[in-house]
């Protein structure tokens, strides 16, 4: 305990204590900005869905496309309800990083779906519904394509997350800068 009462106790514990509360004032400030940006990507803003939102028309879409293709090509729709699964577990998390990979795989796969169905002649109710679930599929990713979450995370990332000190700082305090979906 002497150490503590001498002048380089006191300066040690002062050290540790301004640098123990930087990194606990860094750790909550930046990690609510952070979680207030990734927030941006599952709440419909005004003007604009979320990302979440349209990923959920994705997935309603595809099981619907899926439903109609499995009428004529079972091993097509199974691949698309996989795709389509993949997706709906990776939005039951939090890892937007993971949700745009099984977006990208859900993609190729309802684009697949799409040029197997082409090569089957189709009833009339078959060809308008295969037609509107494409329609909502293309309009939700077109609308993903152009969410302003992206630009956001880049605009944060760029203007607080990597400048000096604040960079180093979070790491030290463990937080992570605001995933993209891309």
């Amino acid at each position: 305990m002497d150490f503590f009462k001498s002048k380089a106790g006191a300066l040690l514990l002062a050290v540790l204590v301004v640098a123990g509360s930087t990194l606990l004032n860094t750790r909550v400030k930046l990690g609510s900005a952070v979680n207030e940006i990734e927030d941006k990507f599952y709440t419909d803003i005004e003007g604009e869905r979320s990302i979440y939102s349209r990923l959920e028309e994705k997935l309603s879409a595809s099981n619907g496309y899926a439903a109609v293709l499995s009428s004529y090509d079972k091993e097509a729709a199974d691949a698309l309800y996989e795709e389509r699964d993949s997706l709906l577990w990776a939005t039951e998390g939090d890892d937007i990083d993971y949700m745009a990979y099984c977006s990208e795989s859900l993609d190729r796969a309802f684009d697949e779906a799409q040029r197997s169905l082409a090569g089957y002649e189709l009833s009339e109710g078959d060809v308008s519904d295969a037609k509107y679930y494409a329609e909502i599929y293309e309009g939700a990713q077109k609308m993903i394509t152009e969410n302003s979450y992206n630009s956001a995370v880049t605009d944060f990332t760029r203007s607080v997350y990597n400048t000096f000190p604040t960079d180093i700082l979070a790491e030290l305090a463990g937080v992570d800068e605001p995933q993209r979906f891309s």
